[in-house]
């Protein structure tokens, strides 16, 4: 399906931004795109975690962490 399809692509690039590219500014682009789409997506949660960690982007950080935090709520 579409959806699926267009996430694992972005993915894709992003991976290849992030470690071919030596591009993370790219990379975290893309990840923030698959979360505009599902916001609850591990993988795009754990990348950017580290990709923002990395460069130091302490505020960016912080929203990732709050998404993690509302992920783990259990749903009434």
């Amino acid at each position: 399906d579409a959806p699926s399809e267009k996430k694992e692509l972005l993915f894709r690039i992003a991976r290849i931004e992030e470690e071919l590219l030596v591009d993370p500014a790219a990379a975290i682009g893309n990840y923030r795109e698959i979360l505009d789409d599902d916001g609850r997506d591990l993988r795009a949660l754990d990348a950017l975690e580290k990709l923002q960690q990395a460069q130091g982007q302490w505020p960016e950080l912080t929203d990732i962490l709050k998404r993690r935090l509302e992920r783990s709520k259990p749903s009434i």
